[in-house]
């Protein structure tokens, strides 16, 4: 339904996660759900019985693992905040829905899926739907793509299925070859005003922007805000701070060997440790052999290139 109300004019839709027809769900049920919802323009929780997942009954069979699963994709959900946002607002000059079904972006494959679908330009997202599954397959437009949780590449030829381990905890979503996904911090809870200091609120501090990264062709994305990242030919990330992100970026560039220097401007940054340390400097990088290679790079704000060598 979403699917289709967004290429008729209604780009913002979101399912009742858990239902109203024999409510509760199962664990199994609920968990899948969630996993879909946090990949659509709207998430939110709601069944006939009015039982939020942190509660745990025998009729919804939730428990603290369920509960887990669920705080992961609702920050997953939050995170993409300024994605999601910044094609909202394409909306109105483009007319072009967030989520994108499969067969009206890429016609060629010949397939019209009513459980794949694009989530924006550069996420491409396959929910599991049968009850028990745990390995998804189905066909996706030619090239390579990335799994967004453990960075297995898959090569398609755009007529032959690919499979997808999909554990209960994952949902299978692909990021595209050259992707660029701008986020909001890992820490991140709301997006709304809070009082309370132990809250992580956009609101409150927009922060720093946190962004995606898988090496590829040259690409750009433009954030509503003017907030730029570009990907050039020689490989140099080029960033424009715009209007709300003011306290600089850190990339995310996964599927990446470890390099020798990472350069600001011609100034080399200094290596860190690991993730942890990057986060208490102004400025710096640090690699992981996280998702086939993570390589994570901190900046100020400002118009700077950053080279990777």
């Amino acid at each position: 339904m979403g699917l289709s109300l967004g290429v008729s004019g209604s780009p913002f839709f979101g399912a009742d996660t858990g239902g109203y027809q024999h409510s509760p769900p199962e664990a199994e049920l609920f968990v899948r759900w969630a996993e879909q919802t946090a990949l659509s323009s709207v998430m939110q929780v709601g069944d006939s019985s009015s039982q939020p997942p942190w509660v745990f009954t025998p009729d919804n069979g939730r428990d603290a693992t369920s509960l887990d699963i669920y705080r992961t994709y609702a920050r997953l959900h939050m995170r993409l905040f300024p994605y999601e946002w910044t094609y909202a607002n394409r909306i109105a000059e483009d007319g072009r829905p967030i989520q994108r079904p499969l067969g009206l972006t890429n016609p060629e494959l010949g397939v019209h899926p009513s459980d794949a679908y694009f989530f924006g330009e550069e996420l491409l997202v396959l929910p599991v739907v049968t009850r028990g599954e745990r390995v998804r397959r189905g066909i996706v437009p030619a090239g390579i793509w990335i799994d967004w949780w453990d960075g297995t590449p898959f090569t398609s030829d755009g007529r032959t299925e690919i499979s997808i381990d999909a554990p209960l905890e994952k949902l299978p979503l692909l990021l595209r070859e050259g992707a660029i996904v701008p986020m909001l911090r890992p820490t991140i809870d709301t997006i709304s005003p809070a009082d309370d200091p132990t809250v992580d609120s956009f609101a409150r501090d927009a922060g720093g922007l946190w962004t995606r990264l898988v090496p590829g062709p040259s690409r750009s994305f433009a954030l509503w805000d003017g907030t730029k990242i570009e990907r050039l030919a020689d490989g140099t990330l080029a960033t424009t701070t715009g209007t709300v992100f003011q306290k600089g970026f850190v990339f995310e560039v996964v599927t990446t060997a470890e390099p020798g220097e990472v350069t600001r401007d011609s100034v080399a940054l200094p290596k860190q440790p690991d993730l942890t340390s990057l986060e208490a400097v102004a400025e710096g990088w640090a690699w992981a052999p996280d998702r086939r290679g993570t390589l994570w790079i901190k900046i100020g704000a400002g118009n700077s290139q950053v080279r990777i060598h």
